[in-house]
């Protein structure tokens, strides 16, 4: 078991102090590029290589989402500290196992709750994205970790201040005082891009270029600034219809980007191509009482030349999305259309709301994107008028045509497929 002094780790000034903090409760928040996710991983792997009887869980809210995240950090950490000799890694089950000490870093999703509750004699917690997590997903995992440990009880959350109205501004940060009056149980530190001394002049000119363009996500995204999203409800605030609305041309010399939403009534698919530094989107296919067949009817008497690149619903692609022969939707599509392998690209889950809403509407005040007033004004409508709920949650209730929001999902999924790191900074 080596000792903190054997390691030699580049740790920003700003966080050096939290090394060896036992504070029970750790909310490291703030910018992009504040580096504050790294040095959460840094000090998890440090406890890890110094300390013994440690199993520590490392949570995302979608599991599918560790393989981006969470696990790859832990093991270029590793690489980068030449101690890969010393460890063990289980890439199925994102486990990384200590050989000298014995210890553990459990990486899981929290969508897979069974995986949660078997796991036994966890030590501490990192939360990575914790404002994907719900207050009961807070509170309920921690209750996971029980009886006396060899060593102090942590547990860590990382996050960016997206909203004035989450649950962690109001619950916790806002009530620090209250909620330490009996100790120290809470601590929260708050970084920016200022802090982080490893960023390059390329890392820092992406953040600070917002300044120009969109004074929200400047507020949010380097200076760490809780956002005050538009209090309307509208989960398309940045949608300007004089901006947006715009004829636009099929450009058959162009990919043609589709994506489909499932429901039965109606089925839907928007057109969209992307050229010229522009989102266009000159057709939405929406078909009451129908079904995907006639849909990919629709779309080849519409389209019979196109070049297809397809993405939607990530249900989908399940069993239970079974049609005709046994198919689920995505194999119709596929058989239809005529299309390779290639050419799907069938997402393993749908985007978390929160983090899908946020981009959406970057991309709407960032991004030069054109919807044609005419064929795709069922897109127009429902930017306009669909609303999200106090947890950011898209309000849905099919029996009424501005909350159905079909269509809306469709131009999601798109924008989580093609343009999903248009706000993804370095750390």
């Amino acid at each position: 078991m080596k000792t903190q002094n054997q390691l030699r780790i580049e740790v920003n000034p700003v966080y050096k102090p939290l090394l060896n903090d036992r504070t029970e409760i750790l909310l490291l928040y703030g910018g992009s590029g504040s580096g504050k996710s790294y040095f959460a991983h840094q000090k998890v792997l440090l406890r890890i290589l110094t300390e013994k009887g440690h199993k520590i869980l490392a949570l995302r809210k979608v599991d599918k989402t560790l393989k981006e995240s969470i696990y790859p950090l832990f093991r270029s950490l590793i690489y980068e500290w030449q101690l890969e000799h010393e460890f063990e890694f289980n890439k199925t089950e994102k486990n990384i196992f200590h050989l000298p000490t014995g210890n553990e870093i459990v990486c899981r999703g929290l969508d897979e709750p069974e995986k949660i509750k078997s796991i036994h004699g966890i030590t501490s917690i990192l939360y990575d994205e914790l404002t994907e997590f719900t207050f009961d997903d807070f509170t309920q995992t921690m209750l996971r970790v029980r009886g006396e440990k060899d060593n102090y009880v942590q547990f860590i959350g990382c996050f960016n201040p997206i909203s004035e109205y989450h649950w962690l501004k109001r619950n916790i940060i806002d009530n620090i005082d209250e909620l330490n009056a009996g100790g120290t149980k809470y601590k929260y530190v708050h970084t920016t891009y200022k802090d982080n001394l490893f960023l390059t002049e390329r890392d820092v000119k992406t953040i600070t270029d917002l300044q120009l363009t969109n004074k929200l996500y400047y507020d949010i995204y380097a200076l760490g600034i809780w956002g005050v999203e538009d209090k309307s409800g509208k989960f398309c605030f940045a949608f300007d219809e004089e901006r947006h609305s715009k004829h636009c041309e099929y450009n058959p010399n162009e990919y043609l980007y589709l994506s489909f939403d499932f429901n039965k009534n109606p089925i839907t698919c928007a057109a969209i191509q992307h050229y010229n530094e522009t989102i266009y989107v000159p057709y939405v296919f929406k078909l009451h009482n129908s079904n995907i067949y006639s849909l990919c009817d629709a779309i080849l008497a519409k389209y019979p030349n196109a070049i297809y690149s397809v993405t939607g619903d990530a249900t989908g692609k399940s069993s239970s999305a079974m049609v005709q022969d046994n198919l689920n939707y995505y194999k119709v599509i596929k058989s239809k259309l005529n299309l390779s392998t290639s050419q799907l690209f069938v997402p393993t889950i749908n985007p978390p709301i929160t983090e899908n809403k946020v981009l959406v509407n970057a991309l709407l005040e960032n991004y030069s994107i054109k919807i044609d007033p005419v064929n795709s004004s069922s897109l127009i409508y429902d930017m306009k008028f669909v609303e999200v709920d106090e947890d950011n949650k898209i309000i849905k209730d099919r029996s009424t045509e501005s909350r159905k929001a079909d269509v809306l999902d469709c131009f999601r999924y798109y924008c989580n497929q093609w343009h999903k790191n248009f706000l993804k900074f370095q750390k």
